[in-house]
């Protein structure tokens, strides 16, 4: 009877009040907002399986003190999340990689342990662009990338695809028929992306080699940039029409000389190609809104 009692007595131990184990599942990867306007919230355990364990539970999440180079500030696990003490807390910033480690506590006392890599994909994105003039009929190379970062390899899209012989390189050709600004979305190898500004403008001039070689425009749009207004300085009169196109080469406007100085501060604020029909042919000039 003592051998019978005690075997029953292991049997419950193993399977009635086993060890709790948790799991918080695989490390995760948290992106940016794509595009700035959606709003993404990462929540941290939100696979997390708990087995053998008695409810209620209480929670405690813990991440490495982290001291800020060069600085005399620490920044600990509640820093990072907004609550240490829920099952599913909200991760508010965070390093490139970050170790979180979640130990788990029943109703009897038992306790346990498991930890999750974050790892942030993070972009930079560079404001400057750059600005190529070709004539038509030409193509040109552009290495304008600005965007940065992500967990490499990353993939490229370039748009508008006006022109475009490859859109999918770093480096791509290009053989607009008008003026044309071109900007940069990047998808990383886990799938995060981000998009900047263009990056790079291609100024189509319709002026053949020897009208270019002829031309001693004395034409200038100032102030450039601008916060609205700008003037036209024609000494020559040689200005016929000017049309506006903005910065992905869609044609905006057409005024006359007699039309400057011209109010531009109902636009959207950006870059705007000013394409000045004379007698010998066209002139392109860059304008800034700001």
């Amino acid at each position: 009877m003592k051998l019978l009692f005690l075997s029953f007595f292991i049997c419950v131990s193993q399977f009635g009040f086993g060890q709790m184990t948790i799991d918080l599942g695989n490390d995760t990867v948290f992106c940016p907002p794509y595009p700035d306007t959606v709003p993404i919230t990462n929540v941290l355990g939100t696979n997390l399986v708990i087995d053998q364990g008695t409810a209620p539970y209480t929670f405690t999440w813990f991440t490495e003190p982290y001291l800020i180079p060069y600085t005399s500030f620490t920044l600990f696990t509640s820093d990072y999340l907004n609550d240490t003490t829920i099952a599913e807390p909200i991760l508010q910033g965070g390093r490139d990689t970050m170790e979180f480690f979640l130990t788990v506590t029943d109703a009897t006392g038992q306790t346990a342990t498991d930890s999750l890599v974050v790892y942030h994909s993070f972009f930079t994105v560079h404001l400057g662009y750059f600005v190529h003039y070709i004539l038509e009929g030409d193509s040109i190379q552009l290495g304008c990338n600005n965007i940065g970062g992500g967990m490499g390899p990353l993939n490229y899209l370039w748009r508008p695809n006006h022109g475009l012989l490859d859109s999918t390189s770093v480096n791509f050709w290009t053989k607009p028929t008008v003026t044309t600004a071109y900007y940069p979305t990047v998808t990383d190898s886990v799938g995060c992306k981000a998009q900047a500004g263009f990056g790079c403008i291609v100024v189509v001039n319709y002026l053949n080699i020897i009208e270019a070689l002829k031309s001693n425009s004395l034409i200038t749009l100032f102030p450039n940039p601008t916060t609205g207004t700008i003037q036209l300085k024609d000494d020559q009169n040689q200005a016929i029409n000017v049309q506006i196109f903005d910065a992905t080469g869609k044609f905006v406007l057409e005024i006359k000389p007699v039309d400057f100085p011209f109010d531009m501060s109902g636009f959207t604020k950006g870059i705007y190609f000013l394409n000045i029909q004379t007698e010998v042919g066209v002139e392109t000039r860059t304008v800034v809104l700001e």
